[in-house]
């Protein structure tokens, strides 16, 4: 006996030369060891560690036990000051990047904006331009780009052969992917959805041969400084941090976690992945998030919340699935566009897409149609983030035009079908947006161009950026508040809610306090003009500059916020006066 717990002491010293805090499953197993070899008693383990106090081998167990909470303590404390100096530190940059998005470049605009207006009144357009370049952008540079976690991969074994019957699916009326094929004789499915109603990623692999899927789950990803751990044996976790951009550090911790479950075979650790060996059905769950609470707050814990997320992985999958359906379903079939059939329908898309210009598929038209509402409904719910550009679903560290919000258009466009095709509610997070802009807005507005109200230029991202950002010819366009008030007015359009109209009513008129401070006469037609700004991504033939003395787009844009305003103050009832002037 006494041998015996000597090894098991001595494996107990091996263990304790090693990370701490990812031996803990180790320890209790040695623990309940130790004080179960009991050969000719019946005693629990429970009375065998009393009543052996004096014996030296208990005596060093205890020691080296003592030893072990001792520096899980330890690391544990160190861990929380870590957490703490880190998020003290992302908080410090927060509210860095706050004074130099929303004071924006300040001195350089205010000493410069009576320069610049006479450059583009006097028709130096390109000078004006240059001047811009050199003077009005935001210290930022860019907005922070949209980034990618990373990807989940699997690596099937024992699938040798040629695969037949190959068939990829998105059924939009449900949400959920299937991919089917045979390999071996075998037939292989896969089943994938976005649950709304667990916030689960779900997948289902079965097979048609019991114990026929082996395969390996790993990640890749392009992010820098990441840690990949395998908690509990079942769990594939990734962490990291968002990228630093401009000098910026970034701000944003995440976690992504997967859950695997082999019914009918053997699930181990292999290094930074896990291995299925000899399975019927894999079930993969899978959740993520960050530190992220809002623009001014990133003190969340993904870790909490994964762990949230993954009690609802104890649903049998069927009942998941059926939720996550019947959630979808519930928005999605508020509309049907029914264009009549073609002989086209029951090809793949890949061909109907390829022959639409010179065959007759009215179908198709629908189906893209309902496709636009199904990319809105998976990407904008209430209590998210709003729709972006280039959407969701980015495997890049630099998303295109870094996936962010670019309110020139693309975030208008993303949002036209909410209230015209069913989907309100989607248009919260947008609304919750435009409320959030409004309070980055007003530092802009009044540190770069002294004015009231509050000011958006062409691009924003998760921070609220609001300064002139990316160059000149296309930052420089003080009218993106405008723009997106036209949603604030058209949802009550749709609605006729007064209460949520008096909800809304201050962010127009804060957009609309700033253009009557900003609009400037135009000494050439005696009209009060939007300068400088430029034609958005466009210039006239022949010309160098987009910088110009009322554009088009800007004199409709105000009229319409102006016109929109006065009709809301006069429905509530308030403001008549600040209305009169508008």
């Amino acid at each position: 006996m006494a041998s015996t717990r000597q090894e098991i002491i001595d494996e107990l010293k091996q263990l304790l030369e090693q990370d701490v805090v990812a031996i803990k499953d180790q320890v209790d197993h040695l623990k309940t060891r130790f004080y179960s070899i009991e050969e000719a008693s019946e005693e629990t383990a429970a009375e065998a560690e009393a009543s052996a106090e004096n014996n030296p081998l208990e005596e060093e167990f205890k020691a080296l036990l003592a030893q072990y909470k001792a520096k899980r303590a330890e690391v544990a404390a160190a861990q929380a000051k870590e957490e703490a100096d880190n998020l003290a530190r992302k908080q410090a940059i927060l509210d860095e990047m706050r004074t130099m998005v929303e004071g924006a470049n300040a001195d350089g605009v205010m000493a410069n904006l009576q320069k610049m207006r006479d450059l583009v009144f006097s028709g130096r357009y390109d000078e004006a331009q240059k001047l811009g370049d050199e003077n009005f952008l935001s210290p930022v540079g860019e907005e922070m780009s949209y980034q990618t976690a990373g990807s989940l991969k699997i690596r099937f074994a024992g699938r040798e052969g040629e695969v037949t019957d190959y068939r990829r699916e998105l059924d939009i009326d449900r949400a959920v992917v299937r991919t089917s094929y045979k390999v071996g004789g075998v037939e292989y499915v896969e089943e994938a959805f976005a649950s709304f109603t667990d916030q689960l990623i779900i997948i289902r692999i079965t097979a048609s041969r019991p114990k026929a899927i082996s395969c390996e789950l790993f990640y890749e990803t392009p992010m820098k400084d990441t840690k990949v751990s395998t908690p509990g044996g079942n769990i594939l976790r990734l962490e990291g941090n968002g990228d630093e951009k401009g000098g910026i550090p970034g701000a944003i911790h995440y976690v992504n976690d997967t859950k695997a479950t082999a019914k009918g075979g053997k699930l181990s650790v292999a290094g930074e992945s896990l291995r299925v060996e000899g399975a019927t059905e894999l079930l993969l769950h899978i959740s993520m998030a960050t530190n992220f609470v809002n623009y001014k707050d990133v003190s969340g814990d993904p870790l909490a919340r994964n762990a949230a997320y993954m009690k609802n992985a104890s649903k049998k999958y069927d009942k998941a699935l059926a939720a996550h359906v019947a959630a979808y379903k519930a928005q999605f079939d508020r509309v049907k566009l029914d264009l009549g059939h073609s002989y086209s329908e029951d090809r793949t898309i890949n061909y109907r897409l390829l022959a639409f210009n010179w065959t007759e598929d009215a179908p198709l038209v629908a189906t893209y149609f309902q496709y636009g509402r199904y990319l809105l409904i998976s990407c904008s719910q209430p209590g998210t983030q709003p729709a972006n550009l280039q959407g969701i679903w980015n495997q890049r560290i630099k998303a295109p035009w870094c996936g962010n919000y670019t309110t020139n258009i693309n975030t208008e466009m993303n949002y036209w079908p909410a209230e015209l095709t069913g989907l309100p509610e989607l248009h919260e997070p947008l609304v919750r947006m435009i409320r959030e802009l409004s309070v980055s807005g007003a530092a802009t507005a009044r540190g770069m161009y002294g004015c009231r109200g509050w000011v958006l230029h062409h691009n924003s991202d998760l921070w609220r950026c609001t300064g002139a950002l990316d160059r000149a010819y296309c930052g420089i366009w003080p009218t993106g508040g405008a723009w997106l008030c036209q949603h604030l007015w058209d949802r009550y359009l749709y609605n006729g809610d007064a209460a949520y109209l008096a909800e809304a009513y201050p962010l127009m008129k804060g957009a609309a306090e700033f253009f009557v401070d900003f609009l400037v006469e135009d000494p050439h037609t005696g009209y009060l003009v939007v300068v400088p700004s430029d034609s958005p991504e466009n210039r006239p033939a022949g010309r160098s500059s987009n910088i110009f003395p009322a554009i088009t787009m800007d004199n409709q844009l105000v009229t319409d916020l102006f016109t929109n305003t006065a009709r809301a103050a006069a429905i509530l009832g308030q403001d008549k006066a600040f209305a009169d002037t508008l």
